[in-house]
């Protein structure tokens, strides 16, 4: 009788442990196997307060996280297609590269070869090194290189208009900004300043090392 009281202990306390450890971690197990696969929206009921209870609200707090995360991180990447896509189009102006074309065609016509060629090796390197990869943050000495470029192919168009210098300190080419940073300064400085002097402008870029910060002055 002892021992037929026994075995049905062990039963009874088998199931009872099986009802409150094992199951619970079952459910946990096949929680982690949907959430691995994609299924972020799962979330286990709770329905004890032991540890058992504790890990799997700390199961779905974590699923709430990572798709908190995949939200926030899909938000990220969408804004960031719209900023390189807007980078882009501003790289690839249609009326910039007609324009210098334009120039090119002219300048071949008047048989000014040297000047046409200049023009051509100028704009294959603005497109080149603005266009090379999609990095959003390069050296100084970069983003000056595609200026360059860029103000060398105005100054062409615009002869009578303006000249360029530029003078960056060596010792600060290679801290890192924003591509096309200072292209839109240029441009507007070209369009909305120098065009409308009755003389002929110089627009100055220079770059120095100030106070412990780099300062770019136009």
């Amino acid at each position: 009788m002892v021992a037929i009281a026994v075995i049905i202990m062990e039963i009874i306390l088998y199931n009872y442990l099986s009802r409150i450890i094992t199951v619970p971690l079952e459910h946990l197990k096949m929680g982690a196997e949907k959430m691995a696969s994609g299924n972020m929206d799962l979330r286990l009921r709770i329905t004890s307060n032991d540890e058992i209870g504790k890990l799997g609200e700390a199961f779905n707090h974590m699923a709430e996280q990572v798709q908190e995360l995949l939200i926030k991180v899909e938000f990220e990447a969408r804004k960031k297609k719209e900023y390189e896509l807007s980078l882009l189009h501003e790289q690839v102006k249609p009326h910039f590269l007609y324009n210098s074309l334009d120039i090119i065609t002219k300048l071949s016509e008047m048989n000014r070869q040297v000047e046409s060629r200049r023009a051509i090796r100028r704009l294959a390197d603005y497109y080149r090194n603005s266009l090379s990869d999609s990095k959003e943050i390069i050296t100084l000495e970069q983003e000056i290189k595609i200026v360059e470029d860029y103000l060398e192919l105005q100054r062409i168009r615009y002869t009578d208009v303006f000249t360029y210098e530029v003078e960056v300190e060596e010792g600060i080419t290679n801290i890192v900004i924003p591509k096309l940073s200072l292209q839109p300064l240029v441009e507007n400085a070209i369009y909305h300043g120098l065009k409308y002097k009755e003389s002929k402008g110089v627009l100055r870029i220079k770059g120095e090392r100030r106070e412990g910060c780099v300062c770019i002055r136009l």
